[in-house]
């Protein structure tokens, strides 16, 4: 709490004209030395006949006076947010003057958890981020799996990426994470038990880490007649700088620089980066995988198929540098399929 002690300043008994001055509220320990502390009850006397009798509607803790003082404190030690409320002072005036009474209203500060900045973070792939939790002695949990990361500056995982910083008398609790990855994708929260039964209080803040993404497009699939040209294009997303330069590779090769082979490549950077591959006349040899790479991307890869002449169904495959000539799998399995429902309507015809 904000607040450690109440100091509540009652009746001004030397007042002749029976005033009560009013009723004053401090925070912090009170800098009056020479008062004694006595229990409090609902009726306290003092030898001093100008003193009538002081009623608190409150029990709690002690009555500070100090001898020869016309204050007469209140004081509640270890604040906690139930002792919220009005407090007051009375003097019962001599006289038959009727009841002298101030009143004074307490409100106890709880600290809320606050998070700086703001409520999303977007982050590159492989760089830190500082989550900064503003509350004393937080505990910061990653809510995807209710993993506790942290408690205090104390850490309660294996990754070493994962830190907490904290400098002396500060009210900053900094969860970091190094070398941001995918999975570090997610909602963070600090929390803090509150004091005196007032609940956990929490804030969260959600992480997106951007990741670069490579994809080529077009079909799983590229079928080309021999002879033809073979057009591919490579889209790059989400990279934290347009990249620039993107691989295509043929198989496990790299093909960047076979202009002797008719291959060219032209990659024109920026937020959406695009690259394109073009190989001018397509042989059987280039039949295989293809797939293009940038920095940070996983790769996108794309299956080129080199039809002989005309007949796409006899596709010249070539996983390595020289295969059987034959047709795809998929291309018997239709055949098949075909032969057995036209001998099927064969049957049901006679």
């Amino acid at each position: 709490m904000f607040v450690e002690i109440l100091s509540f300043v009652g009746m001004r008994a030397r007042d002749a004209g029976h005033r009560c001055r009013g009723c004053g509220v401090a925070t912090g320990t009170s800098s009056a030395p020479a008062y004694s502390s006595t229990p409090m009850t609902s009726d306290s006397r003092s030898a001093n006949s100008d003193i009538a009798i002081i009623k608190l509607h409150k029990s709690i803790n002690n009555v500070l006076h100090g001898e020869g003082s016309d204050d007469w404190i209140l004081q509640i030690k270890y604040v906690q947010k139930r002792d919220n409320g009005t407090y007051e002072c009375q003097k019962v005036a001599s006289g038959g003057g009727g009841t002298l009474s101030r009143r004074v209203e307490l409100r106890v500060l709880v600290p809320e958890a606050f998070i700086l900045g703001a409520e999303e973070y977007h982050v590159d792939a492989g760089s830190a981020i500082n989550l900064v939790c503003i509350i004393e002695n937080v505990s910061w949990v990653r809510r995807r799996d209710w993993h506790i990361l942290s408690s205090g500056l104390l850490l309660y995982t294996n990754d070493e990426r994962f830190q907490v910083l904290h400098g002396e008398g500060s009210d900053d609790w900094i969860l970091q994470i190094k070398y941001v990855q995918k999975r570090d994708n997610g909602t963070y929260e600090c929390q803090k038990v509150a004091s005196g039964g007032g609940g956990t209080l929490s804030r969260r803040v959600e992480l997106r880490v951007l990741v670069p993404e490579a994809f080529i497009l077009g079909a799983e699939e590229y079928h080309v007649d021999a002879g033809s040209a073979i057009n591919l294009v490579c889209i790059i997303e989400n990279s934290p700088a347009p990249p620039q330069y993107v691989f295509w590779y043929h198989n496990a090769r790299m093909i960047n620089y076979d202009e002797a082979q008719g291959v060219t490549v032209s990659t024109a950077p920026g937020a959406r980066t695009q690259s394109a591959l073009r190989v001018h006349a397509a042989r059987p040899s280039h039949a295989g995988n293809y797939s293009c790479r940038a920095p940070g991307a996983d790769p996108a890869h794309i299956y080129v198929y080199v039809s002989e002449g005309s007949d796409k169904m006899a596709a010249t495959l070539s996983r390595n540098a020289a295969v059987a000539q034959g047709p795809p799998v998929s291309v018997l399995l239709y055949a098949l399929l075909a032969s057995a429902v036209l001998s099927a309507g064969a049957l049901e015809r006679t």
